[in-house]
């Protein structure tokens, strides 16, 4: 028996460092502005899709760990993919946001809603 293996009853625990992050969203191209307080992901997710209009950064912020970072893709991401999951139409301006975040190549995939 290899002595430096682990027992087999031993398994390795993953950390994700995202089940410890509060996140705010920066608003605002010119001048960014904090929106809100801070937020749990499931939080910022839905402020996000609800509204996209004038976003310019959603920062993450570890507590335990003392650190930040920009978590700007990464949620509009989630975001992006649930309105492609749900068949969502678009407005002009979230058009234009999934346009300015994944490419117009992927912005086209989606639908407009009629205007009238």
């Amino acid at each position: 028996m290899n002595q430096h293996l682990p027992p087999s009853n031993i398994r390795e625990i993953v950390w994700c460092p995202e089940a410890n992050e509060q996140y705010f969203i920066l608003r605002g191209k010119r001048e960014p502005w904090i929106d809100g307080d801070l937020m749990d992901r499931g939080t910022v997710l839905v402020e996000v899709a609800a509204d996209i209009e004038g976003l310019c950064k959603v920062i993450a912020i570890n507590l335990e760990a003392g650190s930040s970072r920009d978590a700007t893709n990464d949620i509009t991401s989630v975001v992006i993919n649930r309105w492609a999951e749900d068949g969502k139409l678009l407005t002009q301006k979230q058009r234009e946001f999934v346009a300015s975040m994944k490419g117009e190549a992927f912005a086209n995939a989606f639908r407009l809603e009629d205007v009238a």
